[in-house]
């Protein structure tokens, strides 16, 4: 996607409530608010979503090892 079309404000924003309307056990609802809280300069809030989503998917789910990777960037501060 075109880098004028992302508004990470707006994104975090959505995301936050896309969480609470789903009780937070939504796992694509927590990988996009990690994302929007690493855009908007929250390192620990990105990784403490980015965490609970992993805690609620399997390892042996497809996704698990590019979460991982996801919160690996996010603890280094790697822009994603």
């Amino acid at each position: 996607e075109p880098e004028d079309l992302r508004i990470p404000q707006a994104a975090l924003e959505y995301a936050e409530r896309a969480c609470v309307l789903s009780a937070h056990d939504k796992v694509r609802h927590l990988r996009t608010l990690a994302l929007a809280c690493h855009r908007t300069g929250q390192s620990a809030r990105a990784i403490e979503y980015q965490t609970s989503a992993l805690e609620l998917t399997s390892m042996d789910d497809d996704d698990w090892s590019i979460m991982q990777a996801e919160l690996d960037e996010y603890q280094a501060g790697v822009e994603h």
